[in-house]
């Protein structure tokens, strides 16, 4: 379960923004988008859903691409450049991180804050990219750190030190560790780290606590899952059958609540492999079946919901946080919000599942739907083109610029109250074009 995310000088963010999905305080009503886990002697509540507005080219997709970089960071465990390009831009782009409008290099930072398998875990870096788009700049981590269960676990800038082992004392690769061990460890993990090495999953994973880097690993793998444009993306995870064809009988019943005349939709597969070649519908009837692209015979929306719908199946079954981008592209927002209740269901939503999302639609600026803490926003200012993050819960309760329970969020939002709107004029511009032809 996310908790918050925050990063600094990535992209159009200047400043420190922080992505909360921790409740807010004094926020009554909508129980049900809220998950509660104790730990130790804390009490942490989560929410289930955000819905995240602001105008075009605010910085609403860079906030989950900074987290999707910060993921490739950390499983690649270094902040090199890739040795060839991929289709994965975050793994060889980051000379394009720094935020642009910047004269002088500043630190590129990252923290993030979940629970996985009954452990609080916050870990933060701080970059040395240098100048926007400087690909021969030496990078360097200018500073790491590790708590559990609230408690330092090392701290790395001109120094390296390891504070508090017994907070992981079940996890440690050794049960052995007096301060004479400690020292001469912690000080051939320093030497041996590059600048550029990550060392929670070089130094750290190796001498000190090996399990406890599974997880965090394993819940950047399994537990979040980005997915930053809709034509990005394409769900793979079926086993390939002996036939090359692969049935999925919940998409057929999914397709058909959706109202498309598609009898049997699945998989294609091809080659010795059984890679996913392309989905594929079956239609016809028993006498004379056959399958065809879908990209030729289903419609966009289709397309779209056999990528996506199985993400919130995995993502209910296993507890994992998604962040979707352009959610609105093909699906329809009654559909949209049927998944949100479903997030908020507790009888469905028995793993603590996140759904994290953008959006232009101002349907689910509801307060029967949604907290004023689910409900986040980007701004861009026009004079800095710098990106801002705040929350509806961010407004106070009372004065002239407070927001009540039960308010007509998406009224007060077209009348500007909240921010994040721009009115937009095209008109001379047509003008200009149609009267020069």
């Amino acid at each position: 379960m996310l908790l918050k995310f925050s990063a600094e000088n990535f992209k159009t963010f200047k400043d420190k923004f922080v992505f909360s999905m921790e409740a807010a305080p004094k926020q009554k009503g909508l129980d049900d988008s809220v998950f509660k886990k104790r730990i130790a002697s804390k009490c942490y509540k989560g929410l289930s859903t955000a819905v995240i507005y602001g105008p075009n080219a605010a910085g609403k997709s860079n906030l989950m691409q900074a987290l999707r970089v910060f993921e490739a960071i950390i499983l690649r465990g270094n902040i090199k450049s890739a040795p060839q390009m991929t289709t994965d831009w975050p793994d060889v782009r980051l000379e394009l991180m720094p935020n642009r409008m910047l004269e002088k290099a500043q630190p590129v930072s990252f923290c993030i804050k979940f629970i996985v398998e009954g452990l609080v875990i916050e870990y933060s870096l701080s970059l040395d990219f240098g100048l926007f788009g400087d690909d021969e700049y030496e990078r360097k981590v200018l500073s790491e750190a590790l708590k559990v269960n609230e408690k330092v676990i090392f701290e790395r800038s001109d120094s390296l030190e390891i504070k508090n082992l017994s907070t992981i004392e079940s996890l440690l690769n050794d049960e052995t560790w007096d301060g004479e061990k400690l020292a001469i460890l912690t000080s051939l993990a320093q030497r041996g780290l590059e600048s550029t090495d990550l060392f929670l999953v070089n130094g750290f994973k190796v001498i000190f606590s090996k399990k406890l880097v599974r997880k965090i690993e394993d819940w950047f793998l399994d537990q979040l899952i980005v997915i930053p444009r809709p034509d990005l993306f394409e769900f793979k995870g079926i086993k390939a059958k002996a036939y090359g064809v692969n049935v999925i009988d919940v998409f057929t019943m999914l397709a058909q609540k959706m109202g498309t005349d598609a009898q049997r939709l699945g998989y294609v597969f091809q080659g010795p492999k059984k890679e996913v070649l392309t989905s594929a519908v079956k239609v016809g009837n028993k006498e004379q079946e056959y399958f065809v692209s879908s990209e030729l015979y289903e419609s966009r929306g289709t397309l779209r919901m056999m990528n996506l719908f199985p993400i919130f199946f995995l993502a209910l079954q296993n507890g994992s946080t998604v962040f979707l981008d352009d959610s609105e592209s093909c699906i329809h927002p009654m559909v949209m919000m049927n998944i949100i209740k479903i997030f908020h269901n507790d009888e469905i939503n028995v793993n603590h599942a996140q759904l994290i999302f953008n959006t232009h639609n101002p349907i689910f600026l509801n307060a029967n739907l949604l907290r004023r803490d689910e409900i986040k926003f980007v701004e861009r200012d026009k004079e800095t083109h710098f990106s801002h993050h705040y929350s509806l819960a961010d407004f106070k309760t009372s004065g002239a610029n407070g927001v009540r329970k039960g308010e007509d969020y998406l009224k007060n939002y077209y009348a500007g109250s909240y921010g994040a709107i721009d009115e937009v004029d095209l008109s001379d511009l047509f003008g200009k074009v149609i009267s020069k032809k």
